[in-house]
């Protein structure tokens, strides 16, 4: 092989064009760092593989630890069988905004919460540390959990009686797939650290991969956590005597319809005009408005020669 020849060869090894080049010596700088730099570490991905990395310090406080992640598309996983030689065992490791992975050496968890796109030697983003989990079905989530951010407390009085509202926030990350699409929505309730939280917010759209959750602090209820524990099934009607048909749990300033099974010629009314008022009905059925903020009221139907027909509704808190 001539000289010429020998040096176009060494050139298409390391890149056609000054930018080719310069993409592949950082690559190689990082592969000799994962073993001779006391920043490589191991990560343990979802389905179980191994591999090497770089995790550098970003930023750390009592709220967040954020690390920076250096790690090459393609690499030797760690766990796997050899496959001849060295670069035939080279595979694609696939790691992305909204993974959670195992931080092997010291064994916490932490999700990957956006990608630095001009980085195109290998991948490069940042970690949020998941100190918490989440359940959701049957499944257990690693999240990243930050709150509360109020410092102060607001407190009212009436007639020499003091109390304060809740007023402590947070924020929560977890990885975007659609169970968590349809889980989170505004008013869902979730329990964190055995503390009580409800969706104020989400943010679906602005990273792929991740939702971010805004979250305030709810009240805590011992009895709805008992039942929660113990569900109880709801009575079925008897499809054959008269009944309300319609929701028996309603929100404030919802707009319901319900409808009566197994009689005619009556009418409706409520015995909390406080609390809901009848906006339209007839013999067969009627709208409601609810008024109050919370509490419960009856829905009754009348009619001539029969027993009064009563549906139980509560009014849900927001």
């Amino acid at each position: 092989m001539s000289g010429l020849d020998n040096l176009k060869t060494r050139v298409k090894y390391y890149g056609v064009t000054t930018e080719d080049r310069m993409r592949t010596d950082k690559l190689r700088g990082l592969r000799t760092a994962l073993f001779n730099s006391d920043q490589a570490e191991t990560i343990v991905l979802n389905d179980g593989r191994e591999f090497k990395c770089l995790i550098n310090p970003s930023k750390i406080n009592k709220d967040e630890d954020i690390k920076l992640l250096s790690i090459p598309f393609k690499d030797i996983c760690l766990n796997s069988d050899r496959k001849g030689k060295t670069s035939e065992g080279i595979e694609e490791i696939g790691i992305k905004n909204g993974d959670v992975i195992q931080w092997k050496e010291n064994q916490s968890y932490w999700l990957v919460y956006l990608q630095n796109l001009e980085e195109e030697a290998y991948f490069r983003g940042t970690l949020r540390r998941c100190r918490y989990e989440l359940t959701i079905g049957e499944n257990t989530y690693k999240i990243y959990f930050c709150g509360p951010s109020v410092k102060t407390m607001d407190w009212s009085s009436e007639k020499q009686i003091y109390w304060n509202g809740l007023n402590y926030d947070a924020m929560l990350t977890i990885t975007q797939n659609e169970e968590t699409l349809k889980f989170f929505n505004r008013f869902t309730k979730v329990k964190i650290n055995n503390e009580n939280w409800v969706v104020e917010a989400t943010d679906k759209i602005s990273t792929e991969g991740i939702i971010d959750v805004y979250l305030k602090e709810d009240y805590s209820n011992t009895v709805e956590d008992e039942n929660e524990i113990a569900p109880i099934e709801p009575v079925e009607p008897d499809l054959e005597s008269s009944y309300i048909k319609g929701d028996d749990s309603v929100y404030p300033y919802d707009v319901k319809q319900y409808n009566i099974i197994n009689s005619e010629k009556g009418f409706w009314s409520v015995d909390n005009i406080k609390k809901a008022k009848i906006l339209s009905q007839s013999s067969s059925n009627c709208e409601i408005e609810i008024l109050g903020n919370k509490g419960e009221f009856n829905l009754i139907y009348s009619a001539d020669g029969q027993d009064d027909i009563i549906l139980l509704i509560k009014i849900l808190p927001i």
